[in-house]
């Protein structure tokens, strides 16, 4: 039944409606891939029964939904991407029970509120994008150091001010892809991965 079925994939299929309650049902799914469909409505709490989820792909629909919280019950989740959507709502702090993922995709979007400093806690983190989200704000909480296999940082598109913290700095050594609004942020270690016109860059440089 389809309790055992392992893999739903129907990307773009122009699939509207929203995700049931009865998704609690897929128990064995490992690849749940939705992304790039017309469909609407919340991400349910449910879908924290999907304890074996590897991938999960929910983007470029309309949810207009907040992130639910037992989203960190999916700890063996490595790629969530929910780009390109209709996420409202604060990014929930038990993303960082999600040890073993290595991809954070949120961009796009119409999150708010601060970086939550418990995704420092991702370890094998290797690309988070939270870029295009103009209402995400705060600071760069220093925690993302941390993670010290991150090779992509994206927040161009926030509202995110302050420092870029030293030891995310040291990072950029290592090869880490930094993306910050150069107007916003000060970043020393930013002279070449800050991105931004020529203009901003000259404006930047000028108030030193």
């Amino acid at each position: 039944g389809l309790s055992n079925m392992m893999e739903l994939t129907l990307e773009g299929n122009h699939l509207t409606g929203g995700l049931g309650t009865e998704l609690a049902m897929l128990t064995n799914l490992v690849v749940l891939q939705l992304s790039e469909n017309d469909m609407s409505g919340e991400i349910p709490t449910e879908i924290g029964e999907l304890s074996n989820l590897d991938e999960l792909s929910l983007g470029g629909n309309n949810l207009a939904s907040t992130l639910p919280s037992e989203i960190g019950k999916l700890t063996r989740l490595t790629s969530l991407y929910l780009a390109r959507g209709a996420i409202r709502g604060k990014i929930p702090t038990d993303l960082g029970k999600i040890t073993a993922l290595m991809e954070l995709s949120l961009q796009q979007n119409a999150l708010t509120g601060n970086i939550p400093s418990e995704l420092g806690r991702l370890g094998g983190l290797e690309a988070l994008r939270l870029m295009n989200n103009i209402h995400i704000s705060g600071s760069i909480p220093p925690e993302l150091g941390f993670l010290h296999t991150l090779e992509v940082l994206n927040l161009l598109g926030t509202a995110v001010t302050g420092e870029v913290p030293s030891n995310l700095c040291d990072n950029t050594v290592e090869g880490l892809e930094l993306e910050v609004n150069c107007l916003r942020v000060s970043c020393s270690c930013c002279r070449t991965s800050c991105s931004g016109t020529q203009d901003d860059l000259h404006e930047t440089s000028s108030n030193d």
